[in-house]
């Protein structure tokens, strides 16, 4: 006959004890339902939060600190819930404390066998209303948590913008420039403005200019992009590179166009931007760039686009608003331009030098990146043998065909070959001078 051997070193007092709490809060069973209902009320909570995040990103946008903490402690909290029920499904029905389980059926095989079965205090039935209750506070308190989570997300940090640097002095021959189409921005005459005009003439100082009087005055604008198209670059490309100006970590290279437009729409809709497009070639839809008004007009923001281009055609196919061509300095200001960019003491000590140094300004017409490379090419203290040389290898005539180019062309060749020229110059000296030390 087998014995059934049991621990009769009970503390009735503390059974009981346990009996009429767990009799005050009700059965586990109720208790976990309960606890469900408030996770599975949680959970909807956190999937809409997560939502409000997915939108949030497409906009440049990213999970505020206590959002992040919030759903690492609802993650922390449903693992504890599922350890509850674990353990209310893994419980031994032989233990003392289980006095509010309700039995439907026999002892167990290891009951009737006599087998020792470990009792465990996680396990019984008082402890898991305990651990139920507790949850349940937890439960409450980061419901209440959600609800004060205003914002959602937040603007992430931008990357450095890369500004051009600012000079002590404004680039010559542009300020009218400026004025005019500061005006023109702020009077909200247009949003749309084209500068064309031949290349080397200054389009991009210009825009570079305008894009400095409104960094250090930014009344208007709280978004600044640059970005360069050039010659046969491809729609993608200029969308990748807002992006990036912007830290936009949303757009994929494998996205269609369409689809960069509108995440980059969905970014820039509130925001009041300034764009600025250097040396375009053709039309490029704005739209497509994030550019472009949503169809409600109520609180609207204000999106300006100043582009560079060497054609009149593509301000006219671009619907520009309003129209700047950049023309050549004049005599006065291309020779202030020369000066700006030489040794000032040498042509004002030499006046014969000062004669041929006006000579090759003259020369290069007035287009400012043919002032400036010419007269960075001739730095230095150069003799008086050199200037004459090089005034006349700018305006030997059998050195020159027009060969289909247009003039600003034509006249930057001559200004890069005479660069080119004086190098040479310098460098073969510099070799005989070596030669001599030696």
């Amino acid at each position: 006959m087998a014995c059934i051997n049991l621990n009769l070193d009970i503390n009735v007092n503390h059974c009981l004890s346990g009996l009429w709490t767990s009799l005050r809060q009700g059965r586990p069973k109720s208790g976990i339902e309960n606890l469900k209902k408030e996770m599975q009320n949680l959970s909807d909570k956190r999937d809409d939060m997560k939502s409000s995040i997915d939108q949030a990103e497409l906009e440049g946008r990213i999970p505020t600190k206590q959002v992040n903490q919030w759903l690492l402690d609802m993650e922390t909290l449903e693992g504890q819930v599922a350890d509850i029920e674990k353990d209310f499904q893994s419980m031994s029905c032989f233990s003392f404390h289980c006095f509010n389980q309700t039995r439907t059926g026999g002892m167990s095989q290891a009951q009737q066998a006599g087998d020792q079965v470990p009792i465990r205090e996680p396990s019984n039935y008082y402890s898991i209303i305990r651990r139920v209750s507790k949850m349940l506070g937890e439960a409450n308190k980061l419901m209440d948590r959600a609800k004060g989570l205003d914002p959602i997300a937040k603007v992430q940090p931008q990357e450095p913008i890369v500004m051009l640097p600012i000079s002590d002095q404004p680039p010559i021959g542009i300020e009218s420039y400026v004025k005019d189409i500061s005006s023109c921005i702020n009077g909200g005459e247009g949003n749309v403005i084209g500068i064309y005009g031949m290349g080397g003439v200054g389009k991009t100082t210009l825009l570079n200019s305008i894009q400095q009087h409104y960094y250090r005055n930014q009344s208007i604008f709280d978004c600044f992009i640059w970005v360069v198209a050039s010659k046969d670059c491809k729609l993608k490309k200029l969308q990748m590179d807002i992006a990036k100006s912007q830290g936009l970590k949303t757009l994929e290279e494998s996205d269609e166009e369409q689809t960069c437009g509108n995440k980059l729409f969905i970014y820039l809709k509130k925001r009041n931007c300034l764009l600025f497009l250097d040396d375009i070639w053709e039309h490029l839809d704005l739209r497509l760039l994030g550019m472009a008004h949503s169809a409600s007009r109520q609180g609207q923001q204000r999106k300006v686009v100043v582009f560079t281009t060497r054609s009149e055609t593509v301000c006219t196919q671009m619907k520009a608003q309003k129209k700047i061509k950049v023309r050549c300095l004049d005599p006065n200001q291309a020779w202030q331009l020369f000066l700006g960019n030489s040794d000032v003491d040498i042509l004002r000590s030499d006046k014969e030098i000062n004669s041929y140094a006006k000579q090759l300004a003259k020369e290069c017409a007035g287009l400012p990146r043919a002032l400036i490379t010419v007269a960075q090419a001739m730095l230095g203290n150069k003799p008086l043998v050199v200037w004459k040389d090089a005034l006349q290898q700018i305006t030997n005539n059998h050195e020159w065909t027009t060969n289909g180019h247009s003039e600003d062309s034509l006249i930057m060749h001559k200004a890069r070959k005479l660069s080119c020229y004086i190098l040479e110059n310098d460098f073969m000296m510099m070799q005989e001078t070596l030669g001599d030390l030696g």
